[in-house]
């Protein structure tokens, strides 16, 4: 749709306005100027708002039929569209009239709402009549451009007038026609005071009265007329002066604005500098804030890793505490015992079930003894000499061996071993102390005993190194933990 403009006069209810419509498909202006008082209304619509003013009428109107139908209304070339100019007044009785029952609106005492004027466009259908009302903003200051419209046509109406007064007037001639019937006046007057001589006839005498007569009242008639052609001429040459006062005072005006924003110029370019400047610092400052948020959320992710790796370190301290406890409480025992009561408490707590790699078979299991009666086997029956301490059992073989009678190195070392990754502080995986060397046989001893408190020595040593190595690697590891 191209760009449309109207401008034209209209009379509404006995009051002229000058309206100017003017439109596109988006947008849709329009301004009445009241012509006595130059009071101008102006307001600009969306074809959004158009749609949707049109839609809570209850008959939905596209915005370019809307504006065919203005058009139509304000050239008069439709009847079935017409248009009014309301005050907000008139169009609360308006509205009252219709709905007896709606209260009034509180905002009847807003001034700048009773300033403004609505233009009521009512469309007449066959089955249907509706109101648009569209509301119109008193401009108290109207632009620059309006202005210069106003003083245009004021102009053109002036010049207008002075062409109408040169063809239907001219004073010259009016003041000539009166003289002579001024004149005329007086001879027939004197006509008359000459008749009262009798030397005339009465025939004469009375034809000269009657001409008198008629006379004076051609004149009477004539002056009538001309006092009134002269009040009338006088009544509008006033308001002709007033209405070039009114431009004059108008021009004035529109020459101060035009100096004032001459004079503010210079201000509005400063103030646009300022504008530019805060926006660049807004930009800088919303980029600061976005590097901001995300070091803050790398920190954040930082800092839940660092609480998770805490917590794992709390309950690995907690883990070390425990074991510390059981292994000092162990030390104790060792320590507070013979050494055949530590042997069989270190076998029967800290290696209930010894199982050497080297003599794995699935034919041959390992067990330690138990007292008579206290433990059964798999099948429900206690096995022949499994009431002696480190008594092996085969289902294959009959014979029965203990490893206290049998000190062979690999047998000796599948013990350790077991031990070592059976203790609780093995976890530590501390190196092991070297075994003391073999005493020789004394002569007080047999060799039974002589091999056992060999072992029994070789063990003490090994296990207390582990437990001091564990306990300091304990503290080295609270004190890291609270720094």
């Amino acid at each position: 749709m191209e760009h449309l403009r109207k401008s034209s006069e209209i009379n509404i209810r006995g009051t002229h306005y000058l309206y100017d419509l003017s439109g596109d498909s988006e947008n849709l202006s329009i301004s009445f100027e009241e012509k006595e008082t130059a009071k101008l209304w102006k307001a600009d619509f969306t074809s959004s708002y158009i749609e949707t003013l049109t839609q809570k009428s209850k008959s939905f109107k596209k915005f370019p039929i809307f504006l065919k139908m203005l058009i139509s209304a304000l050239e008069g070339t439709s009847e079935s569209v017409v248009i009014d100019l309301l005050t907000y007044q008139e169009l609360e009785m308006f509205r009252s009239s219709r709905n007896p029952g709606a209260s009034s609106s509180s905002q009847s005492l807003n001034p700048k709402l009773l300033s403004k004027r609505y233009l009521i466009l009512t469309f007449s259908g066959e089955f249907e009549r509706v109101h648009y009302p569209l509301p119109l903003s008193l401009e108290e200051t109207p632009d620059l451009e309006t202005m210069k419209k106003t003083i245009a046509r004021l102009r053109n109406e002036l010049e207008q007038a002075k062409k109408a007064q040169g063809v239907d007037f001219n004073p010259v001639l009016v003041l000539k026609e009166n003289e002579e019937l001024k004149q005329l006046v007086k001879k027939y007057e004197h006509n008359q005071t000459l008749a009262a001589v009798p030397r005339k006839g009465a025939v004469e005498i009375d034809t000269l009265i009657r001409e008198s007569k008629i006379l004076e009242q051609e004149n009477e008639r004539l002056q009538l007329e001309g006092t009134k052609e002269v009040k009338k001429l006088r009544k509008e040459n006033d308001e002709l002066q007033q209405e070039l006062d009114r431009v004059k005072k108008e021009m004035d005006v529109i020459i101060k604005q035009l100096e004032k924003e001459a004079g503010g110029k210079a201000d509005i370019d400063e103030i646009n500098g300022k504008v530019l400047l805060l926006s660049q610092q807004l930009e800088k400052a919303q980029r600061q804030e976005t590097k901001m948020k995300k070091d803050l959320e790398s920190t954040q992710e930082e800092l839940d890793k660092l609480k998770q790796n805490e917590k794992k370190l709390k309950q690995r301290v907690t883990q070390l505490e425990e074991e510390l406890s059981a292994a000092l409480k162990n030390r104790g025992a060792v320590r507070n015992s013979s050494p055949a009561a530590r042997v069989n408490t270190r076998t029967t707590v800290n290696n209930p079930v010894v199982r050497s790699p080297n003599t794995r078979s699935p034919r041959i299991s390992t067990r330690l003894g138990t007292p008579p009666g206290s433990r059964e086997n798999s099948r429900g029956s206690s096995r022949p000499g499994s009431d002696r301490i480190g008594v092996r059992y085969s289902p294959s073989q009959k014979n029965r061996t203990s490893p206290n009678r049998n000190n062979s190195p690999s047998s000796t070392a599948s013990r350790k071993n077991a031990y070592a990754n059976n203790s609780p502080v093995s976890r530590l995986r501390t190196p092991p102390s070297k075994p003391s060397p073999i005493r020789k046989n004394s002569p007080q001893q047999s060799p039974g005993n002589r091999k056992k408190d060999n072992s029994l020595e070789n063990k003490k040593p090994a296990v207390m190194s582990e437990v001091d190595a564990k306990f300091k690697k304990l503290q080295d590891l609270l004190k890291a933990t609270r720094s």
